[in-house]
């Protein structure tokens, strides 16, 4: 690909500022390409493009006088930035090199992501404007020239080759010279050369003082030269094909391109950007009147560099809204269709009908016979007859029918909302306030109403023939057997009003209701599109489907486009939710409103075109050109860098990221020059986190914080808005280097001083319990030797005191008598009661009695002489192999005082004749239980003074243990004491 740059750029850049436009009014305006300019606020290094050239790997390269960028539809790149002796000029693409020239002279090429010199800018004694870039075929030389000493020189080998010969030159002595397709070389003037033995000879020369060059498709040459565009035939014929006086000539050509369609479009001074194209000239808006290069890319966009107005797309327009200007007395239309002869009808509000039969539907105009006083009512549908005509419902009129430039009015005098006209050619009629009409042109013009389908307002047919009927309060019928049944919607509602149904061509028929959004029948089944589908609204008013089989829906919210296939993907839970894509004010329509699909406010063309009737004109959606045969650009890793430093550019190379290395950042982008903004993307980085998918942002780039050390691999995919991931993900590997504290050795060497860390904690925590313990037991020792002091010494001075008053007692009653001898019994019974206390006392004291066994033994051994003192049956049931579990002296004392209270109630109240005491031992769990043959009592009915019951059950619990009572009136009294023991 060729881009000229000459040296005429620096008296542009002197006198562009008042360069006069300077082209005629004769040259019509086209419209058939939508405008978007790019400018400095959008990250373009200036203003004045000078060169645009698109690689192979789908970038767009522009060469400005600040900078060379990269473009990739979202964002610039710069290259060269600051260097006032370095500004890119000329350059050429060779697979995916770049070769580009500099003002300054010199020369660079880029091959993977750097740029290195081939010839240096500025070597000694040169002078200015000393080299230019001039040429680049795939197996050839890159031509240079040097203007001063009037010869051309090549790249070739490594090396810098020099010529010398009959070249000519225009008269400032530039040397541009371009290879056609089929390999001839052109020199500046527009003479055909060739090469032969290392010289260049011109053949039919041609006088020109600033001719321009552009290799046609053809294997010839365009050429600008003198007044006129001339297409040079490979066989030598020069064919004048169009007039330039009208714009200067040939001192206001800039440039010459020929586009894939044969177009040629000649960049101009003044004049803007001109296309010819089937042998007439137009103008193309651009954003400014000095187009200075033109580029191509593959998907079929011109890209125009301007002189100041910044960088321009004319992307090829798909979208026409025909409005009042074209002929339409309002902008706001209720319907559309196409007749049998190819021509296309338009209905207005509250006008008559237009027609149009010129193939660009540029004009339209009203029928004249339409104009007559009975018939200029409101028409709220069309349909047209295969058999020849349309037919026209009128909101509150007759029904009329045009054939062979008449209209002719029907017997049917009903206001009317839809026309449907079927394959046996029997109009459907949809009334306002009446039912469906069925209208059969017979010899006698039969009318029917099929009752029942009250306020119908869509009609269809499906492949089948078979009829449906949407109606306003929601409700879809379909004909079978000469009658209709109704078809249930789920999840509708009363008054969501039916705006279209469409069958398709692979049986389903598609409805669409008002608030209920999309519904599809296949095979007698209907499935409802859920509200997760992907659909900006619900309130869709009309669908076509194209020849692609996508889908395009005209809403309250504008208009939109999703693959069937989505669609029947989400309604079969494979996938949600659908790929929907809005078109809007970059595609170069407005928002707007669409009409209800039911006024049969849509049509597709033969030509394969889609009309939508809008509030806002007559909508046109031209065909998708097919897809470039070119393969899908790659995803690229553009930039790596931590923090603000940029650790590489281009990717492609394995990075080594040292211990720590902050933020990472990875700038990545995929080149789509037509429509960017609909690219997504999705990234993922093995080695860190769960390694699923992430959706990314609009960013184009992801950031990573903290990572720790490790081997990562980072893989970024891409995909079309509406299309499947590519199958080639970009991939960028690298590594975090560890530090030393986080090394294997390291590591290891912290786990062991973790361990001997917790070993030496755990030894002095062991060590400190080990003393505590040691200390308690010590001062448990302490204490039971005093307990054994204590009881020793009651024992042996108090206990011994105590017998000798006794028997000091006995003997004065012996020696007494009368009343002294009564105080002596009381005397010695208060002394055998002292002790006796003073013998729990001593048992309840003595650690040597800390014991289960010892408290069973002192327990059976005072119920056997208490009862039997009583004259009551003492019966004991105590094991033998009683465990000697130790049991602190208060507990043990708490369970014999609330025995012995037992046994004393039993005395006292229960009137019995024998009393069994019973000790189980049981895990963990010693039981007393005291059962009596007396009277008992209600144990349910507690009396109020039984206080001893009530310091029984106070006693276990304060023990820890539990007192059960079970009595009944005759059948004697059981308390059942239960004490855990576990632990002493």
């Amino acid at each position: 690909m060729f881009v000229p740059i000459r040296s005429f750029l620096a008296v542009i850049l002197l006198v562009g500022s008042c360069s006069v436009p300077v082209f005629s009014q004769s040259i019509p305006v086209a419209e058939d390409h939508v405008l978007r300019t790019w400018e400095m606020e959008d990250g373009l290094p200036s203003n004045t493009v000078s060169g645009v050239v698109q690689t192979p790997d789908g970038f767009l390269w522009i060469a400005t006088p600040k900078a060379l960028a990269r473009f990739d539809g979202i964002r610039f790149v710069t290259f060269f930035t600051g260097r006032p002796d370095v500004e890119p000029t000329d350059f050429h693409t060779r697979d995916r090199e770049i070769w580009l020239g500099f003002r300054a002279g010199g020369a660079a090429r880029r091959q993977g992501c750097d740029f290195g010199e081939t010839v240096p800018v500025l070597p000694r004694n040169a002078p200015p404007d000393w080299l230019r870039l001039q040429l680049d075929m795939p197996d050839k030389p890159v031509w240079y020239d040097w203007p001063e000493g009037r010869t051309v020189t090549c790249w070739m080998d490594g090396q810098l080759h020099e010529f010398k010969g009959a070249v000519r030159t225009g008269p400032n002595g530039e040397l541009t010279i371009i290879a056609d397709s089929s390999g001839q070389i052109w020199n500046p003037v527009g003479d055909k050369t060739i090469r032969e033995n290392a010289r260049f000879q011109a053949i039919v020369p041609q006088a020109g003082s600033r001719a321009s060059l552009a290799p046609a498709r053809d294997g010839g040459l365009w050429t600008a030269a003198g007044n006129q565009l001339v297409h040079q035939h490979p066989d030598g014929r020069k064919e004048p094909v169009a007039n330039l006086s009208q714009i200067g000539g040939e001192s206001s050509v800039n440039m010459l391109l020929e586009d894939a369609d044969g177009a040629v479009w000649i960049a101009t001074r003044g004049s803007g950007l001109i296309r010819w194209r089937n042998g007439s000239l137009a103008r193309v808006p651009t954003s400014h009147n000095d187009v200075l290069s033109l580029a191509q890319d593959r998907d079929g966009n011109l890209w125009a560099g301007t002189h100041g107005g910044g960088l321009d797309q004319l992307r090829p327009r798909r979208f026409y809204l025909h409005k009042a200007e074209e002929g339409l007395p309002g902008d706001n239309l209720v319907s559309v269709c196409e007749d049998s002869e190819g021509c296309l009808w338009l209905a207005p509000s509250f006008n008559p009908p237009l027609r149009s039969c010129e193939p660009d539907r540029r004009q339209f105009r009203s029928p004249s016979n339409w104009n007559q006083p009975l018939f200029t009512r409101f028409v709220s549908a069309m349909c047209p007859d295969p058999a020849g005509g349309v037919w026209f419902a009128c909101s509150n009129g007759p029904l009329r029918r045009w054939k062979d430039g008449h209209f002719v009015t029907e017997s049917l005098w009903e206001p009317a909302s839809s026309l449907l006209m079927d394959r046996k050619g029997i109009l459907w009629v949809a009334t306002v306030r009446g039912g469906l009409v069925r209208h059969e042109i017979t010899g006698d013009r039969h009318i029917s109403t099929d009752g029942g389908l009250v306020r119908a307002r869509a009609l269809a047919e499906d492949g089948e023939g078979r009829i449906w009927v949407g109606t306003e309060d929601g409700l879809v019928f379909l004909r079978k057997n000469a009658g209709f049944v109704p078809v249930p919607l789920p999840g509708a509602h009363v008054g969501e009003s039916i705006r279209f149904i469409v069958p398709d061509n692979t049986g389903s028929v598609w409805i669409g209701a008002l608030g209920g959004g999309l519904y599809r029948w296949r095979g007698g089944g209907i499935d409802r599109l859920s509200a997760e589908s992907g659909l900006p609204t619900s309130d869709l008013r009309s669908l076509l489907v194209d020849s692609n089989e996508d889908f395009w829906f005209g809403t309250e919210k504008g208009l939109f486009r999703v693959a069937r296939h989505e669609l029947e993907s989400v309604i079969e839970g494979r996938d949600s939710p659908a790929r929907v894509l809005a078109y809007g004010r970059r595609d170069g329509i407005p928002s707007m409103e669409f009409e209800p699909g039911f006024r049969n406010a849509t049509a597709r063309t033969k030509d394969g075109h889609l009309w939508f009737a809008t509030y806002r004109g007559a909508l046109e959606v031209a065909p998708s050109p097919p897809a470039p045969a070119t393969v899908s650009p790659a995803v690229w890793i553009d930039q790596v860098s931590v923090g603000d430093r940029v650790l590489q550019s281009g990717g492609g190379k394995k990075i080594e990221l040292a211990p720590k290395p902050g933020p990472l950042r990875i700038s990545y982008t995929l080149p789509a020059l037509n429509q960017p903004e609909r690219i997504r993307f999705r990234y993922r980085l093995a080695g860190f986190g769960n390694g699923e998918w992430t959706s990314a942002s609009t960013e184009r780039s992801a950031t990573f914080q903290n990572l720790p050390p490790g081997v990562y691999q980072f893989e970024v995919g891409a995909a079309e808005e509406d299309g499947p991931w590519h199958r080639e993900n970009a991939i960028l590997r690298f590594t975090v280097a560890a530090a030393w504290w986080e090394t294997p050795w390291f590591r290891a060497l912290q786990v062991i001083s973790g361990v001997a860390v917790l070993a030496g904690f755990i030894w002095l925590l062991v060590r400190r319990r080990m003393k505590s313990r040691l200390r308690m037991l010590r001062q448990e020792n302490a204490l039971e030797r005093e307990r054994t002091r204590i009881a020793r010494d009651i024992h042996d001075e108090v206990g011994a005191n105590l017998t000798q008053i006794a028997i000091a007692g006995k003997l004065a009653k012996l020696e007494s008598s009368g009343a002294s001898s009564e105080h002596l019994d009381e005397i010695s019974l208060a002394t055998r009661n002292t002790a006796d206390a003073l013998d729990e006392i001593v048992w309840a004291v003595n650690p040597r009695h800390d014991t289960v066994a010892s408290l069973a033994e002192y327990i059976s051994k005072f119920a056997s002489g208490f009862l039997g003192s009583a004259g009551i049956v003492c019966k004991l049931e105590i094991p033998g192999d009683l465990p000697s579990i130790p049991m602190a002296s208060k507990r043990r004392h708490h369970l014999y005082l609330v025995v012995k209270e037992a046994l004393n109630n039993a005395v006292k109240y229960s009137g019995a004749s024998q009393v069994k005491l019973k000790i189980e031992h049981e895990t963990n769990q010693l039981s007393v239980i005291v059962e009596d043959n007396g009277c008992g009592f209600d144990s349910n009915v507690e009396p109020a003074d039984a206080n001893g019951l009530r310091n029984m059950r106070d006693r276990m619990a304060d023990a820890g243990g539990s007192c059960l009572v079970t009595s009944r009136p005759g059948e004697g009294t059981s308390i059942t004491f239960v004490l855990p023991i576990q632990g002493g």
